[in-house]
């Protein structure tokens, strides 16, 4: 483990401070009330300003070339903001899938659009259930060569409404492939799913003989997909580690200013007890995105159960402290007035979104009970 560098912390200060003046709450609610979700303008000024879709993709695509470690940083900060912009789906999913494909040609002729801001991407794997398990896929995908159709349907694909390209897992006849197909082509018919967290939008996808493209090696999709599921899980466990920040922060605030019957309801013990098991639980989520930056920029082969591992810890946390920060705030914790609602949302989605805690502690259980003891 490894703390932040000076570089590093002033980058999550200037992402910080970007996005408390783009994504206030009342900027937040204005965006989340739109059809697309979020403001494609401050999206663009987030790429040209700060580089932030390119923070870890290489030079040769147009990218800032930095490390991972990076993108841990910003993912805490926009977890904090609840930023709704496609960082999740675009950067961390899309991003991820093109480069680990190893499909150059494919990479140049994303990557450069994802980078400046100017085009959106994303990555539709689960199909029965939320999750991503690429055993389970039933797409199929037809044809020779580059050029394939494509059928099946895909759910809970985050930000398929707005994303110019969808990064789709089907079975060919060498196996689970990656396959890209535009979201305006024919035979792609995209429906917006119901849900809770209306700052992260999932859809259902339908494709009916649409047009794609392979991306990377025939039969490759299994090892890519398990590579972005690795760096999303990563993600997710560092978003969470924002916003339990925040919901800390709100509540240790309102505890201290909020009376009742004369005095702070922060001196009644049980308030007090309940605001000092957040301020731990955040103090952890901290000491966990410095594991994930320092597990991210290792090549020993741990980063699978590093992030597996920190995810099911975070994503069970986040949840914790957001309903601990509504019991501290009361009535008011639940109103449209004030953002914490939305952060136990946020945290209750993406506890569920790429498999639940309890789904990946038994998947790593295995490979942690036979690493030898030191």
């Amino acid at each position: 483990m490894i703390t932040p560098t000076d570089e590093q912390r002033q980058l999550r200060a200037t992402v910080r401070d970007f996005l408390a003046a783009t994504c206030s709450y009342e900027h937040l609610l204005a965006q989340t009330a739109q059809p697309a979700g979020f403001d494609r303008a401050a999206w663009r000024r987030a790429a040209a300003e700060l580089g932030l879709p390119g923070i870890a993709v290489p030079e040769q695509y147009g990218g800032s070339g930095f490390s991972p470690a990076e993108l841990v940083w910003i993912l805490v900060e926009s977890g904090r903001a609840l930023c709704p912009a496609p960082l999740f789906s675009s950067v961390v999913l899309a991003t991820t899938a093109l480069l680990a494909s190893g499909d150059d040609d494919a990479c140049r002729e994303l990557l450069p659009g994802i980078v400046a801001g100017e085009r959106t991407a994303t990555v539709a794997v689960s199909e029965r259930r939320p999750g991503w398990t690429p055993a389970g896929v039933a797409a199929t995908a037809t044809g020779t060569g580059r050029t394939r159709r494509l059928r099946g349907t895909k759910t809970a694909v985050v930000d398929a409404h707005t994303a110019d390209d969808l990064l789709v897992a089907a079975r060919t006849g060498e196996g689970v492939s990656l396959l890209r197909v535009a979201r305006t082509a024919p035979g792609v018919a995209i429906t917006p799913r119901p849900g809770i967290d209306v700052t992260r939008r999932l859809c259902d996808v339908v494709l009916d003989d649409a047009p794609a493209r392979l991306v990377g090696e025939e039969g490759a999709g299994r090892r890519t997909l398990e590579q972005v599921r690795d760096t999303a899980l990563a993600a997710l466990a560092a978003e969470a580690v924002g916003g339990m920040a925040r919901l800390t922060d709100l509540a240790a605030e309102h505890a201290r200013t909020r009376e009742q019957f004369g005095a702070p309801i922060g001196s009644f013990q049980a308030v007090k007890h309940r605001v000092a098991d957040m301020v731990v639980a955040a103090d952890l989520g901290e000491r966990a995105a410095e594991t994930l930056a320092w597990a991210l920029g290792t090549d020993d082969g741990q980063f699978p159960l590093v992030a597996a591992a920190l995810f099911a810890h975070n994503a069970d946390a986040y949840v914790a402290v957001a309903e601990s920060a509504l019991q501290v705030l009361g009535g008011i914790g639940f109103t449209a007035e004030h953002p914490a609602h939305l952060y136990l949302k946020r945290a209750r989605a993406g506890r569920a979104l790429l498999g639940t805690p309890a789904e990946h502690r038994a998947r790593i259980a295995p490979a942690i009970l036979e690493v030898p003891a030191s």
